[in-house]
């Protein structure tokens, strides 16, 4: 939800992630970033105290579980550019 109350999906948020990744040169399908920023979620509200280094590492090594093999240089353009789109849409809660 943003800060004016308006209501922002997801995976509109994914979907926007998907895009500006692709226009950075970054081709990723809609299933790995979703899963890339949901893990980065979770990590975020199990250890709160995680710098962007050390997150995108967990994040890399989490996502192998589950036979995801991204390099961390692509999970931190990842979790940076949803990042950033949640900062420019002034969201204040993602449900």
């Amino acid at each position: 939800m943003t800060r004016d109350r308006a209501l922002v999906s997801f995976d509109t948020l994914i979907r926007s992630t998907v895009e500006e990744l692709l226009e950075a040169g970054v081709d990723i399908s809609r299933e790995v970033t979703k899963a890339t920023v949901q893990c980065a979620r979770q990590l975020v509200c199990a250890m709160q105290n995680l710098d962007r280094s050390s997150l995108s590492e967990l994040v890399t090594r989490e996502l192998r579980r589950f036979r995801i093999l991204l390099v961390r240089p692509v999970v931190e353009a990842i979790l940076a550019t949803y990042a950033g789109i949640v900062a420019r849409m002034d969201i204040d809660t993602v449900y």
